[in-house]
C-alpha cells in the first residue's frame, strides 16, 4: 500500500537523526509552530544575530549557556505560548 501522505523535507537533524514531519493526524497539534520556528531560526541565525546586539558581561569562563542558545529558549517558549494560546 502506498502512503499518499506527503511529508516535510528538508528539516535539520535532531541529534543526529533525521527528522520527518507528517500532515497525517487530523486536528492533531502539538509542537508544529516549534519546529517551524526552530527552522527558521537555523536557516537565519535569529537567536545568533541577536546575541551580537546584546552586551554580555558574563564571566566567560563560568558561561553554561551562550547568550544566544538563551535568546533561542525564549524565543521558543514565547512561541510555544503564542501557539497554545491561539487554540
Amino acid at each position: 500500500m502506498v502512503d499518499p501522505t506527503p511529508f516535510l523535507p528538508g528539516l535539520s537533524p535532531v541529534d543526529g537523526k533525521a527528522l520527518q514531519v507528517r500532515f497525517d493526524g487530523g486536528l492533531v497539534s502539538s509542537d508544529g509552530g516549534l519546529l517551524l520556528f526552530r527552522e527558521i531560526d537555523n536557516r537565519l541565525g535569529l537567536a545568533a544575530r541577536l546575541a551580537a546586539c546584546v552586551n554580555d558581561g558574563r564571566d566567560p569562563e563560568r558561561v553554561t549557556h551562550t547568550a544566544a542558545a538563551i535568546l533561542r529558549f525564549r524565543m521558543l517558549g514565547i512561541d510555544c505560548y503564542l501557539w497554545m494560546a491561539r487554540a
